[in-house]
């Protein structure tokens, strides 16, 4: 569930997360359009959610999308490196070290232990959430077993993907499903608000050496510098998002780019 990798002097990494391929508001339609991302990099790390993996109507086509990328990353001869996050947590690895801990990359659904307290996977199970997170008392100082209840929690419930009953207008589903109950959108605000500083509580806690550390979940690309270690949270490929790409080499950060790197359409 943690690993370690020690890349080779030079090797060029590149950080992404969240492109919920197989997705309706991914805005990856083809994997084809992903190819220039991997132009200019050895290793790509995807900080989870790179495909709608667990049992929902997206499952079959997000699952066959995953594979032609992965299948397009070794055509391009760059090593893919999956970290579980709360749509794919069956990936094996769901945080990683890279040079000996001074830079971590995961994907930050763990830093909440409902992963998601604005889903309506939590709202319509909140009080098995509780019972799920009274059962690893050692969640607040072990990261395995916070990165457990993490894979479970993401586990526990049926994904929802829109409440088509509310009405046929899509304006006041979409109002439904996002905009009530109002905790919701306030759920999501605050999160946006508090994200750097609730990962960085979360480095002291349980990895406290890392000098840069890059998470995605919150759909909303940023760097910040707290304690003089830098924090980027990579957005998203998704509708009324932006994705962030992080370069690194030698355990240096050596670009970020916030937009894309995509220049060709499939």
């Amino acid at each position: 569930m943690i690993r370690h990798l020690e890349p080779e002097p030079g090797e060029r990494i590149r950080l992404i997360s969240d492109v919920h391929l197989g997705h309706v508001r991914s805005t990856v339609e083809n994997v084809e359009t992903l190819r220039p991302l991997l132009h200019g990099c050895d290793r790509l790390i995807v900080c989870g959610d790179l495909a709608e993996t667990r049992a929902c109507a997206f499952q079959t086509k997000g699952m066959a999308m995953k594979r032609d990328f992965a299948s397009m990353c070794r055509e391009e001869g760059v090593i893919l490196h999956k970290l579980a996050g709360n749509h794919d947590p069956l990936e094996e690895t769901s945080v990683l070290k890279l040079y000996g801990g001074s830079v971590v990359a995961l994907h930050g659904h763990a830093l909440y232990k409902v992963g998601a307290p604005w889903g309506w996977e939590y709202l319509n199970h909140k009080q098995a959430c509780r019972d799920l997170i009274a059962r690893h008392p050692m969640s607040d100082t072990d990261l395995e077993d916070r990165m457990a209840l993490a894979r479970e929690m993401a586990l526990l419930s049926p994904p929802v993907l829109q409440r088509p009953r509310v009405s046929k207008n899509r304006v006041l589903r979409f109002l439904a499903h996002c905009g009530w109950p109002p905790s919701r959108p306030i759920a999501i605000l605050r999160a946006w608000m508090t994200m750097s500083s609730l990962m960085h509580r979360f480095t002291e806690q349980f990895f406290p050496e890392a000098r840069i550390v890059c998470f995605g979940h919150f759909h909303r690309p940023g760097q910040w510098k707290r304690a003089g270690r830098l924090y980027v949270n990579t957005g998203a490929f998704f509708k009324n998002a932006r994705p962030s790409i992080v370069d690194l080499s030698d355990g240096r950060v050596t670009g970020i780019h916030t937009g894309s790197l995509l220049t060709t359409k499939a």
